[in-house]
């Protein structure tokens, strides 16, 4: 094997940009995940969840409801939105 191949898994050395990125690519499934999760959950209380990329990379996330749209800026806070939501139920 090359220099340039790596095997699966292989993420290069620790702290190294190459490291970030398989790191942040790992984590990615467990982020959409959550997101599809939250966007049911959303769904379920009458709810629409979006997702869309700003500018710098990060996702943005919208809920709507009767024409009304809220803004957040990470997944944490839409989760905190969906569970108050929720609670009214």
């Amino acid at each position: 094997m090359s220099h340039k191949e790596k095997a699966p898994g292989d993420c290069g050395a620790e702290g190294s940009q190459e490291s970030q990125d398989c790191t942040a690519n790992s984590t990615q499934p467990d982020a959409d995940k959550a997101f599809a999760t939250l966007r049911a959950v959303a769904a379920l209380q009458g709810h629409e969840l979006r997702r869309t990329d700003h500018a710098d990379g990060r996702p943005v996330y919208f809920i709507a409801r009767w024409g009304l749209v809220r803004h957040f800026g990470s997944l944490a806070q839409v989760r905190a939105f969906v569970a108050r939501i929720g609670s009214r139920s």
